[in-house]
């Protein structure tokens, strides 16, 4: 159950329903990026997201979209799903996100329990496996390629069944605390033009 509960971190890692740029950020470029990569990112073509991905993050670094870009590098490094999977790469994007300054337009790093925890996770994936904590340790050996002794975890089609049920959760909550995080963004930007100057309230 610990193992199942660990690979729940992994896939609620990449729910896209955070795909909402905050209003004003300016930069048609910026916004065309963000809404290429998340549709690549639902569909799973974690090659293009990677790509579009990257590409925020080199153009507009100092930028929301490109510093969040970082956080979905970095999670879908660490996704089994991925292709080009890799715990080095994942907890390398992951640290550079949450050691990012901010500045003056997006000021708060927005998903910074996330990237701690899925930095963990990267970096007990990078241990030894007899070093990492017992829940991320393998249980099976089996042999590949004539070798013997190589770690594989089998995971039962039980704990499947919940692990989904789990990653369903978790895909509403995020869901849910995005569009309050949308809708509070919005009231905050009407107070701002109702106290414009030159604009009675």
């Amino acid at each position: 159950m610990k193992r199942t509960h660990a690979l729940v971190l992994v896939f609620a890692a990449l729910i896209p329903a955070c795909a909402v740029l905050p209003r004003g950020t300016g930069g048609g470029d910026r916004r065309e990026l963000w809404e290429r990569a998340h549709l690549a990112l639902a569909i799973e073509n974690f090659r293009t997201a990677d790509s579009v991905f990257s590409q925020l993050a080199t153009r507009f670094p100092q930028s929301h979209e490109g510093r969040e870009a970082l956080f979905y590098l970095g999670a879908m490094r660490i996704d089994p799903r991925n292709p080009g999977w890799s715990s080095q790469a994942a907890a390398e994007y992951l640290r550079r996100y949450l050691a990012h300054p901010g500045n003056g337009d997006a000021p708060e790093i927005q998903r910074r329990a996330e990237a701690t925890t899925f930095l963990e996770l990267a970096n007990q994936l990078n241990l030894p496996a007899d070093e990492r904590v017992p829940a991320l340790q393998p249980t099976d050996t089996v042999v590949i390629s004539g070798r013997r002794g190589v770690p594989r975890v089998i995971t039962s089609a039980e704990a499947a069944r919940e692990l989904q049920g789990e990653v369903e959760r978790l895909r509403r909550e995020v869901a849910e605390r995005d569009e309050t995080i949308r809708r509070q963004r919005e009231e905050l930007n009407r107070i701002r033009n109702t106290l414009a100057p030159g604009r009675r309230p």
